[in-house]
């Protein structure tokens, strides 16, 4: 009998070690299926809840944010999956400001390590005072399984914009619940779901609220990719548009059209301090020699891109509130709303009709008619002239006026008018704004097999003015080497001399360059037949997609690539072989090219251009075809036999 009670007694202690074996046994047959899932991840998200409360948990509006609007709490509890044997670092990332900030977090067992805030700089120039905290900590086997937990507090429903449901790794079951109260009027908007397992589920709850659960399985991570899109364009995501509020019997309008999202801004705008007397004097001595208007809103428009260094430095509500403008004259610098406010109280003072202009930025999904803070990203100055609306964006170094970079062309604006408002939009332009042309004429020197001649670049659009702020801030004394190194693209075998650019600070004009330039190693003599090579920069034959890639191509703006070899055929040969022409199209991609012999040259013309600067994942097969062929042909020579 004793000998049964202490086997039983010794069965139940080892129970408890034998659960928690059988349970390691499943976490690392768990473990070995996500890693050949997901073979580039270290862990995964075995769970994620994200629940959002709105207000305090009776259900009535707790008047702590500013002009008494709720508070948001968004609760996120994670189990997190080691998925590799060495030990590895896991971080989770959390977004702050001086309006949301993040407490309580928790980790089951081991030590985190938590960060300092940290400036944040997302998509586009318009700083917005976010910050971003880190908590990392430490798996150090494989098939680990820790907790964390932590909360997120928006002291104001305005700041609450958007829940993802992708993270930074994989998701392998996720369940977002969304509680809204019968005192908030809140739109929902469903971002991205198209191609995601999501379900949805409402319900009311015991005080009334309307409660939203969304679950999901399986979610890849976002993608690390270089020239991705944005992903509030890809992910999905729920984007939050707060209409109003009602405490004690009293309708609160949040932003729920666009009159209350201008009323707000322009509330923020009239609350600037700006001293237009300051900035008169400078703004007459400008224009004092400028005869016409046009000279003197260029001259204007062009000394704030020269004069006022972007940087973003504003905290809490400065991130939408202008900083005055003597403020940012007096400092020679400021965010993208502290410039478009000087110029405008510049333009003031010189007695032209100048307003703010609020707008987002290429790649952002959203648009007014959805109204919330995740709408703009950007601010610039418009001035009305001869009933023509002219934007300008003094953030953008070395533009001209009239001329728009391609990240704001074609974007809804939203024109300050008094107590109301403006909808306009800015012009698209086609690829030829971008137009690069190269014209090349080359004689071969038959002692050296060299190629020599000129060449002549003629540069507009993005690349005129991405060349111009790259080449202003080399050094006085590096400025000739890296011209030099452009003109050869970095070739070792090309020499360049007698180079001639064009006055870079006329910005209407495009940058012309021109030199003398000689390719060495481009032509083989055998026998009684000379081999050679025309191509002379290789465009696009880098670039190609693999596997890895999780994501579409975002080109930095529209190419229009134009080149025009001339090739004086030498003297007692003939042309044996000219390579046929390489013409592909991939959806708004072209590539063209083409040698013809005229007379005694062969002329080599080259012609690359985009309609778009978005390749999407479903052309990159298209694309690497086309790449391979490309690059046959750039290896392709003609063929000269003597006579």
């Amino acid at each position: 009998m004793k000998q049964s009670i202490f086997s039983f007694i010794l069965i139940l202690c080892t129970l408890p070690a034998l659960t928690q074996s059988a349970k390691d046994e499943v976490f690392r047959t768990k473990a070995t299926e996500y890693s050949s899932a997901y073979p580039n991840a270290t862990a995964v998200y075995l769970n994620n809840q994200i629940s959002i409360v709105f207000g305090d948990a009776s259900g009535k509006s707790n008047a702590e944010g500013e002009n008494g609007i709720s508070q948001v709490k968004e609760k996120h509890e994670s189990e997190i999956l080691s998925l590799r044997g060495n030990v590895t670092s896991f971080s989770e990332n959390v977004f702050t400001n001086t309006l949301i900030s993040v407490s309580g977090f928790s980790l089951s067992g081991g030590r985190y390590y938590e960060s300092k805030d940290y400036n944040y700089f997302g998509a586009g120039i318009f700083y917005n005072d976010s910050k971003m905290r880190v908590y990392s900590f430490m798996l150090n086997h494989f098939a680990e399984k820790v907790k964390f937990d932590y909360t997120v507090k928006f002291n104001d429903i305005k700041y609450f914009t958007s829940v993802y449901f992708t993270q930074t790794y994989p998701v392998i079951d996720e369940t977002i619940t969304i509680e809204i109260p019968s005192w908030i009027d809140i739109e929902l908007v469903e971002m991205n779901f198209d191609g995601y397992d999501i379900s949805k589920s409402v319900k009311t709850g015991l005080n009334g609220e309307t409660i939203y659960t969304y679950t999901t399985h399986n979610l890849p991570p976002v993608a690390n990719d270089d020239n991705a899109p944005q992903a509030a364009a890809v992910y999905p995501h729920i984007y939050f548009v707060p209409k109003s509020y009602t405490d004690k019997n009293t309708k609160v309008d949040l932003l729920g059209n666009l009159n209350s999202l201008y009323a707000w801004y322009r509330k923020l705008v009239l609350s600037v301090e700006n001293d237009r007397d300051v900035v008169s004097k400078l703004v007459q001595e400008l224009i004092a020699d400028k005869e016409t208007s046009q000279e003197k809103i260029r001259t204007l428009f062009y000394w704030v891109q020269d004069n006022i260094r972007y940087i973003a430095y504003e905290n809490g509500i400065m991130g939408f509130k202008p900083e005055a403008a003597q403020t940012v004259l007096q400092n020679r610098y400021g965010d993208c709303k502290g410039q478009a406010n000087l110029l405008r109280e510049m333009l003031l003072a010189a007695g032209f009709d100048a307003r703010l202009v609020w707008l987002g930025t290429k790649g952002i999904p959203y648009t007014y008619e959805k109204p919330s803070l995740l709408v703009d990203n950007h601010m610039i100055c418009c001035v009305i002239y001869n009933n023509e609306r002219i934007f300008l964006d003094p953030t953008e170094s070395n533009i001209a006026m009239n001329d728009y970079a391609d990240r704001i062309q074609g974007r809804q604006v939203l024109i300050e008018n008094g107590d109301e408002y403006i909808l306009d939009s800015i012009v698209t332009f086609s690829c030829e704004r971008n137009l690069e042309t190269t014209e090349l004429t080359l004689k071969l020197d038959p002692a050296t097999n060299v190629l020599n001649g000129n060449q002549k670049l003629v540069i507009n659009g993005e690349s005129k003015t991405g060349f111009l702020s790259s080449y202003e801030e080399l050094r006085t004394d590096d400025k000739e080497e890296a011209l030099n190194a452009y003109l050869r693209n970095g070739n070792k075998n090309v020499s360049v001399s007698d180079v001639i650019m064009s006055d870079l600070n006329k910005r209407e004009q495009p940058i012309e360059i021109s030199s003398g330039i000689s390719f060495r190693n481009q032509v083989t003599a055998f026998e009684d037949e000379l081999y050679v090579s025309l191509e002379n920069d290789y465009a696009m034959s880098a670039l190609k997609f693999d596997s890895t890639r999780k994501s579409d191509y975002i080109f930095n703006h529209k190419y229009n690539l134009q080149s025009n070899i001339v090739f004086e055929i030498p003297e007692g040969y003939t042309v044996d072989y000219l390579p046929d022409d390489f013409n592909v199209d991939i959806d708004e991609f072209h590539f063209n090219f083409k040698m013809r012999q005229a007379e005694n040259k062969i002329i080599y013309s080259k012609d690359i251009h985009f309609s778009s600067t978005w390749l999407r994942m479903s052309f990159f097969n298209q694309w690497n075809k086309a790449i391979t062929a490309l690059n046959k042909y750039y290896k392709e020579q003609i063929v000269l036999k003597k006579i």
